[in-house]
């Protein structure tokens, strides 16, 4: 188990098959896991990042540090998650050059997108039921697959998926660093 890593809450798909913690921090209150599940229409892989809101703290040099939660950065944050997985790896040197210029036009679709969250048209809104409760869940459709965010009250999360299930359920659940725990 990971102890240096902070014990915080996960979102994790209801009845996955499999669930991994891809992305976590020692500091922030993140957590990003890739799931499987399986629907009607086949397996659906998914990765859902959570963010816990802890307010804006003060660190141990005076500086106010916190996690951008609004709707807008959430917006753009999930497109981002959603482009940047389709990315190519860079494979060599030479590559890097024209790595960096897709990253950077990902940067600015996001942006783009999540400057359009007020159309209803780009992001329209469907359920989610997270432990029993239905929440709002902001969705956009790409040709290949679909980025969408929430807000729960005491976290926020983005999910980017090849597609998503018509009921989608998603579970609270401890995790310690990539670690996810009983509970």
């Amino acid at each position: 188990m990971d102890h240096d890593a902070a014990l915080t809450t996960a979102l994790v798909p209801a009845g996955a098959t499999t669930a991994e913690v891809v992305a976590w921090s020692t500091t922030d209150p993140g957590t990003g896991v890739t799931a499987t599940l399986h629907d009607d229409l086949g397996p659906v892989r998914m990765t859902v990042r959570t963010i816990v809101r802890t307010g804006e703290r003060l660190t141990d040099e005076g500086f106010a540090h916190g996690v951008a939660t609004d709707a807008l950065t959430l917006a753009a944050s999930a497109a981002w998650a959603f482009l940047a997985a389709r990315l190519p790896p860079i494979e060599s040197e030479d590559q890097r050059p024209a790595a960096l210029a897709a990253a950077r036009a990902v940067d600015v679709e996001a942006e783009a997108l999540g400057a359009q969250l007020p159309d209803q048209d780009v992001w329209p809104i469907r359920a989610v039921e997270v432990d029993g409760v239905r929440y709002a869940l902001r969705v956009h459709a790409f040709p290949d697959g679909v980025a969408g965010f929430g807000d729960l009250g005491p976290e926020v999360f983005t999910v980017a998926a090849d597609r998503l299930p018509e009921d989608l359920v998603l579970l609270r659940r401890p995790v310690r660093g990539r670690v996810l725990l009983e509970g």
